[in-house]
């Protein structure tokens, strides 16, 4: 069976203008159905006249949470709910001493990004270690062909430590990659529930929506695990102290 994890990350790995980093994961077997469906929807926006007025940067941007129209966001996140996927996050604390040890034994960001990677995915390729794996990224920093070597070299580490005869394929997407918008979209709503809480109800609301699909968000920071069996609490994670 061929399995498809799409990955992408929110905020700035090395600012502290905003205190956490988020990258994650959608895990589909039906890519082709979530994409016909986002296709669809992107069809129906730009045909209701509602939408005129958006119409046109809409088209520019594409689904692009931080640049779409709230009334866009919604439309995305009524559907998130019926989409076959999973999601897998990781957070990281930069205001913690973990963060200060890890950033500081990476001088490139990109290979402070590979660490994360690893972090992210290594137990889904575990898990999915008997089937055809393919992994697509968004493009981080320089360009997709460099990003790509370096992705391929971080997995092809991944993959060596399952075992080998493990089938897998690496690809780097740009932004207009339709399903990396689902990444983008589950991301925008974590970023603005951790990094600007307390900006009302209908970023919560939101969140509600798409929780049924997060299997595990976990802080690095804490070691701590959130999804089936303990439910994500913002109040906790933006109060938790570092375990060590």
């Amino acid at each position: 069976m061929d399995i498809y994890f799409y990955i992408d990350a929110s905020g700035l790995l090395r600012s502290d203008k905003e205190r956490f980093f988020i990258i994650s994961c959608v895990a589909t077997d039906t890519p082709d159905q979530i994409e016909a469906t986002l296709y669809q929807l992107r069809q129906d926006i730009c045909d209701h006249p509602y939408y005129f007025p958006y119409r046109e940067k809409f088209i520019s941007h594409g689904f692009h949470a931080v640049s779409n129209h709230p009334d866009i966001r919604t439309e995305m996140y009524k559907i998130i709910p019926y989409m076959n996927m999973r999601v897998y996050t990781i957070v990281l604390d930069k205001f913690s001493d973990f963060y200060k040890d890890v950033s500081s034994r990476y001088n490139f960001d990109i290979d402070f990004y590979a660490f994360l990677i690893k972090q992210l995915l290594r137990d889904r390729v575990k898990s999915e270690k008997d089937n055809h794996i393919h992994f697509i990224f968004e493009e981080y920093g320089g360009t997709i062909a460099h990003h790509k070597n370096r992705m391929e070299d971080v997995i092809g580490t991944l993959i060596s430590e399952v075992g080998d005869g493990v089938e897998y394929v690496v690809e780097v997407c740009s932004k207009d990659n339709i399903i990396l918008s689902v990444v983008d979209y589950v991301n925008y709503i974590l970023y603005q529930l951790l990094n600007q809480p307390g900006k009302g109800t209908r970023m919560m609301d939101n969140f509600k929506l798409v929780e049924p699909k997060i299997a595990s968000l976990h802080l690095l920071h804490t070691k701590v695990h959130y999804g089936r069996r303990k439910n994500i609490n913002f109040e906790e994670i933006l109060g938790r102290e570092e375990v060590n």
